[in-house]
């Protein structure tokens, strides 16, 4: 058993057993005696599509029983939720050749979606995301976008 101070997963050990399985999936770290799960990259796909079908699908269902509109924001929530994760994951792990082990097919999927849900073309996303992003020289610095995106929203106070 590791030690709480060091791990804070491990202050939720006296908690009830039933809850367990939920803080795990809730921190994303396990106990140091539970076994952590191994999400595939098929698990985040087909969830992030059935994410993403379920809202276009609810959107549709909605507007056409007009009584209903009130529930749209529901499904607005689900078909941006399931289009950020298959932009933010998926694709970008395509773009790194993470996630299937074979670049065609990575390469294959992310520009499917590139081309589905009308983001930038997947070719210049990665070319641009590893010269700007991931370059050493860049990482965290003045040019690294995200570090800008981070110091735009008051995330990030430090000035380079």
């Amino acid at each position: 058993m590791s030690d709480p101070k060091t791990n804070p997963r491990e202050t939720m050990r006296c908690l009830p057993n039933w809850m367990q399985p939920f803080l795990t999936m809730a921190t994303g770290k396990p106990l140091s005696d539970q076994i952590p799960w191994q999400l595939t990259p098929a698990y985040h796909l087909s969830t992030a599509l059935l994410t993403l079908i379920s809202g276009v699908i609810g959107s549709i269902l909605i507007l056409h029983y007009e009584s209903f509109d009130p529930l749209l924001i529901f499904s607005w929530l689900l078909t941006v939720s399931g289009a950020r994760k298959l932009q933010v994951t998926i694709v970008h792990q395509c773009a790194h050749h993470n996630f299937s082990g074979h670049q065609k097919l990575d390469r294959c999927l992310g520009e499917t979606i590139s081309v589905i849900l009308m983001i930038q073309d997947f070719e210049s996303y990665q070319k641009e995301h590893h010269k700007d992003h991931h370059a050493l020289q860049n990482l965290m610095t003045a040019v690294d976008p995200t570090f800008k995106f981070l110091q735009m929203v008051g995330l990030m106070e430090r000035k380079i």
